[in-house]
């Protein structure tokens, strides 16, 4: 099992959006936090390091996550449409991350938000096959997080090219891209299932 080595108690400059609970694999329940990562705050860009050493070449999207913020104090010019989102434990500890962007696209004669989450990684402790695993579910839970912020900015939709087909089709509301046949395929989750997708997550037992 991994030593944390993080210092507790330091205020980093992530923002803490909202708050969730997640159940533990022992049948409790904990509260964790939603978060955003800045990657033009150096208390961040250090947490997000130090992150990366702690869970080692396991965290094998580690490396398409945390680029942005591996500048070495220089500071990094901020992608506006870029998002990195994770939920951390009450002490701190982040326990799984996301990177996330906006894009726009034309439907029906209008302008339209999609989200396209690039890439997910769960400290390798808490990955389904870990002995050592404490909480259950995840990356799902993020998801959810991820599906609410798209449901409050009126996204159109949620896009990814799916890197673990199990993961994203057993809730049955990500849907394939039509003639979408490579190794990564692309999927989607409309606007109309946010709240289908929200429903199966937090009442999911």
């Amino acid at each position: 099992m991994r030593i944390n080595f993080l210092t507790q108690g330091i205020n980093f400059g992530e923002t803490i959006i909202s708050t969730t609970a997640v159940k533990k694999t022992d049948g409790s329940k904990a509260e964790l936090n939603f978060v955003e990562y800045d990657c033009d705050n150096k208390k961040d860009c250090a947490k997000i390091k130090d992150t990366q050493k702690l869970w080692g070449p396991e965290a094998v999207n580690m490396d398409l996550i945390s680029g942005p913020f591996n500048h070495s104090g220089k500071i990094h010019t901020s992608v506006p449409w870029r998002h990195f989102y994770g939920l951390e434990n009450k002490s701190g500890d982040i326990l799984v991350i996301a990177k996330t962007r906006d894009s726009k696209v034309n439907m029906d004669d209008k302008t339209s938000k999609i989200i396209d989450i690039s890439n997910i990684q769960a400290n390798p402790d808490e990955m389904w096959d870990s002995t050592h695993k404490k909480y259950r579910n995840l990356g799902e839970l993020l998801v959810c997080q991820i599906v609410k912020i798209a449901k409050k900015d009126d996204a159109e939709a949620i896009s990814l090219k799916s890197e673990n087909e199990g993961f994203w089709s057993k809730s049955g509301l990500f849907k394939l891209s039509k003639n979408s046949v490579s190794a990564r395929p692309t999927r989607s989750l409309a606007q109309t299932n946010y709240d289908d997708y929200i429903d199966y997550i937090e009442n999911k037992k």
